[in-house]
């Protein structure tokens, strides 16, 4: 009798732990679809002095993603965004502190993530913003170098040996 209670506690617990772990996917895949329909509409404008508190805002939204649900499926695109909307913030007033967070995210991005979608792009995007961004040619030249190498056929592959030939006819 204690032994078939012990299985029935059990088991309801097991079937609460597994409701709960159901709720966070929902509630984080919820937050991301969210965060990603509110890119789409500030995608129409370009960061400005009026709209920019809201991008910081959405960006910080996509930062915290993958803080608050560490096994977030979607922290790939997560950190994806966050970059993206930091470099374009940056673009718009050239604020360190923006190219400084799109680089953390970028590496957050290829450190936790080699094989997402958004991998590859992410490291042109890296390269891109150490190149122009920060004037580091040697880390920029390594990443390129890398994308080209681990994508020869791919879009971001092309694009990367292209930087590089650019890269080398300037040195």
């Amino acid at each position: 009798m204690r032994s078939s209670l012990h299985s029935i506690i059990l088991a309801l617990s097991l079937a609460v732990l597994a409701g709960g772990a159901g709720a966070a996917d929902r509630q984080d895949g919820h937050l991301y679809l969210s965060a990603q329909k509110e890119y789409e509409i500030l995608g129409k404008s370009r960061p400005a002095a009026g709209n920019r508190p809201r991008w910081e805002k959405l960006a910080e939204r996509f930062e915290r993603l993958p803080q608050d649900f560490p096994k977030t499926s979607y922290g790939d695109g997560a950190h994806y965004y966050a970059a993206r909307i930091y470099q374009e913030l940056y673009q718009s007033a050239k604020e360190e502190r923006t190219l400084d967070l799109a680089i953390k995210n970028l590496r957050a991005l290829l450190l936790k993530y080699p094989r997402s979608p958004f991998a590859a792009e992410g490291r042109y995007r890296l390269a891109a913003a150490l190149e122009e961004g920060k004037g580091d040619l040697a880390e920029a030249r390594r990443q390129y170098a890398l994308l080209a190498e681990k994508s020869p056929q791919a879009e971001w592959g092309a694009k990367a040996r292209a930087r590089l030939d650019v890269l080398d006819r300037k040195t």
